[in-house]
């Protein structure tokens, strides 16, 4: 089974979030999105200004599409899927899919890795969260849970919760996701 999740970024109180279908844990897609910003930033980090204007800049450029309505045999949504997990590649098509409804249903949405550019931080979120919480910005996405019925027992599923927030200036140091959530979350 796949590791599902969404990686993105938030900019000027907008979201643009895109689904990832294949390893979102943190050594996978997590380690990207960290390698994202060392790439982006690498010796800036002193002086993050300059290049954090210039991503926000690129991310204002981005046009986001309704990734539901789009036909699956539409040549867009083909290069939308093979542009899965890649920030770069979206920043350099200027066009991403708006996912951030799936941020809603934590049975699926097991990882989530926001770049939020309003204050330079890395926001991690879990899924698999069964009881309402109000951690994180996207625990008030739906008010009601959704219900699986599972043997005729249901199953409530509520939003991705926040598991931790990394300065962009701390990523430096973060050479394995999976350890740094290990030594400073209860999570893994």
């Amino acid at each position: 089974m796949s590791t599902r999740g969404v990686c993105g970024f938030r900019l000027d109180g907008k979201d643009f979030i895109a689904y990832n279908h294949y390893d979102s844990y943190p050594s996978a897609l997590g380690m990207k999105v960290v390698n994202f910003v060392k790439n982006r930033f690498n010796v800036h980090f002193s002086n993050m200004n300059e290049p954090l204007k210039i991503l926000q800049n690129e991310i204002r450029s981005i046009r986001l599409v309704d990734s539901v309505k789009i036909d699956y045999d539409n040549t867009w949504r083909t290069i939308l899927e093979s542009l899965e997990g890649n920030l770069e590649g979206y920043i350099n098509m200027g066009i991403m899919p708006n996912d951030v409804e799936f941020l809603n249903n934590s049975l699926f949405c097991q990882w989530a890795y926001i770049l939020n550019l309003d204050n330079a931080i890395l926001e991690i979120y879990h899924g698999y969260q069964d009881k309402p919480h109000n951690s994180g910005r996207y625990a008030s996405l739906n008010t009601k849970p959704i219900v699986y019925r599972i043997n005729e027992s249901p199953l409530l599923v509520y939003p991705v919760a926040l598991l931790i927030e990394i300065p962009f200036c701390d990523l430096v140091k973060v050479m394995d996701l999976t350890s740094y959530l290990k030594e400073n979350t209860q999570c893994l």
